[in-house]
């Protein structure tokens, strides 16, 4: 079983075929770690291992089909889904790892999101967005 608070100094830590080298971001409902897979013959993988919170393991079954549709999805602004699994008793979900900052990070500059092309694209602002016009509730940008 993989401990609630793991401190910086506690990495690399195994989890499964998994050695989790650092966690990336942690919410309510699970943390995210940067990982990398273990395979035979020296195959190595990194990827993002989003792993259930043990408070939140009743709601196993809203993991699960979070897991299914994520490996259902094949787009060019998704991240792909590598596998769905569980060790020792804990739901994980593997994925694509991606460079860039976290939306907080995003937030403490004053950023906004606009829909530019049919994509979406971080656009700097001075002060943080209220115009809440744009598709999806994002902002239209200046």
């Amino acid at each position: 079983m993989l401990p609630s608070a793991l401190q910086p100094s506690d990495y690399p830590v195994s989890f499964g075929a998994y050695v989790l080298l650092e966690c990336l971001g942690r919410g309510a409902f699970a943390r995210v770690f940067l990982a990398e897979l273990q395979g035979m013959a020296g195959f190595r993988k990194l990827v993002a291992l989003k792993v259930v919170n043990d408070s939140y393991a009743s709601r196993a079954a809203d993991f699960i089909r979070e897991g299914r549709l994520c490996g259902l999805l094949k787009h060019r602004n998704i991240v792909d889904t590598y596998q769905m699994g569980m060790h020792e008793g804990q739901l994980y979900i593997a994925m694509e790892p991606v460079d860039g900052i976290s939306l907080a990070e995003v937030r403490s500059l004053g950023w906004c999101w606009r829909s530019a092309s049919r994509s979406a694209e971080v656009c700097p602002m001075p002060t943080p967005c209220r115009d809440r016009t744009g598709p999806w509730g994002w902002c239209t940008g200046t």
